[in-house]
């Protein structure tokens, strides 16, 4: 049987970190993106440097990885202006 294939954007953050050992434990074959990659973080992960924010990269990411599910937790998170940046409406 095939492991079903998973795109987890803010794979690198905390909640992030969290998920991606549960799914590899639950037999997903976890794609994680982080705009700086998966450097020094779980190895059992297929890692992908990409910015969201860049003009057509989730367009190539998504062709790329031509993934089963996506986990979107990727959030911008400047200090005080989080909650309404409009990054995260992007």
């Amino acid at each position: 049987m095939t492991a079903r294939r998973v795109l987890v954007t803010g794979a690198s953050g905390c909640i992030g970190r969290a998920l991606v050992p549960i799914l590899i434990e639950r037999g997903w074959d976890v794609h994680g993106v982080s705009r700086r990659g998966g450097r020094g973080l779980d190895a059992r992960t297929t890692w992908h440097a990409v910015d969201l924010l860049e003009h057509g990269s989730s367009e190539r990411l998504l062709a790329d990885v031509a993934p089963e599910a996506l986990i979107h937790l990727a959030w911008y998170i400047a200090p005080a202006r989080w909650a309404a940046a409009p990054q995260n409406l992007d």
